[in-house]
C-alpha cells in the first residue's frame, strides 16, 4: 500500500506520504518513496497533470452536492482568506496550474530533510 496526500494553510505545508510493506522490503520501499520525491521535478508530464486537474475538478463538483463538505470548504475559505471563493474561481486557480508551475515550487522547495518515522522491526536508514 501506498497513500500520498497534501495539506497546506497560509503558512505552512505538508506532504505526507505513506507505504506499508514487508520488514524484508522496508528499507527499499522507503528508497524508493525519496527517489520518486526528490526527482519530481521535470518529471510530471501534461496528461497526468491533465488527469489530476479532472480529477480535482470532478471531486470539486461532487463536494457541491453535500452541504457539510460545502459547509466546510466555505469555513476554510473565510478563515484564510476572509472571503468565500466562487466555484468558477476554484476552477480558474486548479487550470492555472502547469507543469512549469510545478517545477519552480519543486525548485523552492525541496525534498531535502523530511521528517521520517517509520514503525517495524527493522531500524531504516535516509540515505
Amino acid at each position: 500500500t501506498v497513500y500520498l496526500s497534501t495539506s497546506s494553510s497560509a503558512i505552512n505545508g505538508v506532504t505526507m506520504a505513506y507505504a506499508g510493506t514487508t520488514p524484508e522490503r522496508a528499507q527499499e520501499t522507503l528508497d524508493v518513496m525519496m527517489q520518486e520525491l526528490k526527482g519530481i521535478k521535470g518529471s510530471v508530464k501534461p496528461e497526468e497533470l491533465d488527469r489530476s486537474k479532472a480529477n480535482i475538478k470532478a471531486s470539486l463538483v461532487m463536494a457541491q452536492e453535500s452541504s457539510a463538505s460545502r459547509a466546510s470548504s466555505n469555513a476554510s475559505d473565510w478563515w484564510w482568506l476572509k472571503r468565500i471563493r466562487t466555484l468558477d474561481e476554484i476552477q480558474q486557480g486548479i487550470e492555472s496550474v502547469t507543469a512549469n508551475l510545478l517545477d519552480d515550487y519543486f525548485t523552492q522547495y525541496p525534498c531535502d530533510k523530511p521528517m521520517v518515522v517509520t514503525l517495524g522491526s527493522k531500524e531504516l536508514k535516509l540515505n
